[in-house]
């Protein structure tokens, strides 16, 4: 009966044994899958819309905005814009129609910087107005008296029409929102201070700064951008933007539900020249002109292809738009961009369930088996070697409740 006895065990033995090389060959195959996975969908900016990329200044700088523009104060300049886009039609920003050559009076340049950090988004630029040599017999000044300013700002990415629109015109200031549709704007409740949160504009004669026609914080109606009559004018314009509510208010008037905004946004600028009569009293409208900065003249397509190219981005066929504004990225080149995710609704916790209890065994252990048993509380260290510890310690006990059988077997055999 030992030799049985014996030759049970070694079985048992060789079987665990067996068991512990399965589970470990199981353990080193498995791969550790991340299971947070980026499920955005990644951006493709539209065809030939210019990219810029904005500075992040956080920890390094905080913008004081007060028409002043210190070195370093937003980063690195962004762009000198020296180039603009004539346009047959500025659709749908105004009624206004502007003669395709007529752009001989727009500024020399603009220097602008655009930069964040993690609550706002800033715009900041200085406007070079222009100056020429007047003709004889000319009835109109050789310099332009001011600018309009004109921005539009939108987070929407698979659809460029819907933006806020920002201005700052003579005594004025404005915020409307478009929504793609021919002169369909609609006006901001609260206007330009509901968008913007900081913005001031300071005017001074090129020649000489310390003549000042304009110094103001015009996110009220305070704010002027008043006519230069004695030259060639400089203005210094700095807006601040406070991403949640910019947030709040894009979700508001887009009907989006966005969680937060992308890292990108669709951005153009347009200017509006005005040159004053020769005596300075009225308008020279003839001098006008209208150009738009931070965008792509797309008005040589037709139909077929403003389709085939634009429709995924909400220019609808047989839009009158003739342009594509520029995408700015928030991060240095090369950051990814993904289109804005929606609000995600939470879903109630599932109620709590009790615990399933095992029937109790119907199988009686004898005393002298439990004996032999670790205590029920004691944890199993596991191996470093990928967990195959537990395995070994549990057919280990497997293994001494067999013995203990056998033993208990053997015993009562002899009482026998």
């Amino acid at each position: 009966m030992k030799k049985v006895l014996a030759i049970i065990s070694l079985l048992l033995v060789f079987a665990m044994l067996a068991s512990v090389s399965a589970f470990a060959e199981v353990a080193d195959s498995t791969e550790i899958v991340d299971e947070e996975t980026d499920d955005r969908t990644p951006f493709v900016a539209p065809r030939s819309a210019p990219i810029y990329y904005a500075n992040n200044i956080e920890g390094v700088s905080v913008p004081v905005v007060d028409g002043e523009i210190k070195e370093g104060e937003y980063g690195n300049l962004t762009v000198k814009l020296d180039e603009h886009i004539k346009l047959k039609n500025i659709w749908p920003e105004s009624g206004y129609v502007a003669d395709h050559e007529r752009d001989d009076y727009c500024s020399e340049y603009f220097d602008f910087y655009i930069a964040y950090d993690e609550n706002f988004f800033y715009l900041a630029f200085v406007d070079y107005g222009s100056k020429w040599d007047a003709k004889e017999g000319d009835n109109k000044a050789n310099f332009t008296a001011r600018n309009n300013y004109s921005f539009g700002l939108g987070f929407q990415l698979d659809d460029l029409t819907n933006y806020f629109s920002i201005s700052i015109e003579g005594q004025r200031i404005g915020a409307s929102f478009s929504d793609g549709k021919l002169s369909n704007f609609t006006s901001v409740d609260g206007g330009f201070a509901s968008i913007v949160s900081e913005a001031y504009l300071k005017k001074y004669l090129k020649d000489d700064p310390t003549k000042v026609f304009c110094n103001d914080d015009i996110t009220s109606l305070s704010g002027k951008n008043i006519n230069s009559t004695e030259g060639q004018y400089v203005a210094v314009c700095e807006m601040k933007f406070d991403k949640k509510l910019m947030l709040e208010q894009f979700n508001g008037y887009a009907y989006t539900e966005y969680e937060e905004l992308p890292n990108a946004m669709y951005f153009h600028m347009t200017a509006r020249s005005y040159v004053l009569t020769a005596d300075l009293k009225a308008q020279a409208e003839e001098a006008t002109s209208y150009n738009k900065y931070f965008a792509a003249d797309i008005s040589d397509l037709n139909d077929t292809q403003m389709t085939k190219f634009y429709l995924d981005y909400g220019i609808l066929p047989g839009s009158p738009q003739d342009y594509v504004p520029s995408v700015v990225v928030f991060g240095e080149e090369g950051t990814p961009v993904y289109l804005p995710r929606d609000i995600e609704e939470t879903e109630p916790p599932a109620p709590e369930t009790e615990p399933a209890t095992e029937p109790e065994s119907e199988i009686v252990i004898t005393e002298e088996i439990h004996e032999t048993l670790p205590p029920l509380t004691e944890t199993l260290p596991a191996e470093e070697d990928g967990g195959c510890g537990g395995a070994v310690s549990l057919a280990g006990i497997a293994l001494v409740a067999t013995l203990g059988t056998c033993t208990a077997f053997a015993a009562r055999k002899r009482e026998e």
